[in-house]
């Protein structure tokens, strides 16, 4: 199944717990119509407030955001913090 795959969390802990505990890199290499190549660079983060350290260590290091939220969990709290202090870093 889909779902059961887990690319960024590969450490055993998280893909038992089923959730990020370490902030994960991955590049993608994305090519347009035209044949011009961008280089996307993300960080998974994880969500849960007590690997918050992780976040905000990613934030120092980004260029800009994409905050993806669970639709079955919603935006908690944590969530709302990460992105006020996602803007006050000046990362939109």
């Amino acid at each position: 199944l889909m779902a059961d795959r887990r690319y960024t969390d590969s450490r055993k802990d998280e893909q038992k717990r089923g959730l990020s505990i370490k902030a994960t890199p991955i590049s993608l290499l994305l090519q347009t119509s035209t044949e011009k190549h961008y280089l996307c660079n993300l960080i998974d983060t994880p969500g849960h407030v007590a690997f918050s350290d992780e976040v905000t260590a990613a934030l120092r290091l980004a260029d800009g955001v994409l905050f993806v939220v669970d639709v079955v969990e919603g935006l908690m709290a944590n969530g709302e913090r990460l992105i006020q202090h996602a803007v006050q870093q000046g990362l939109t």
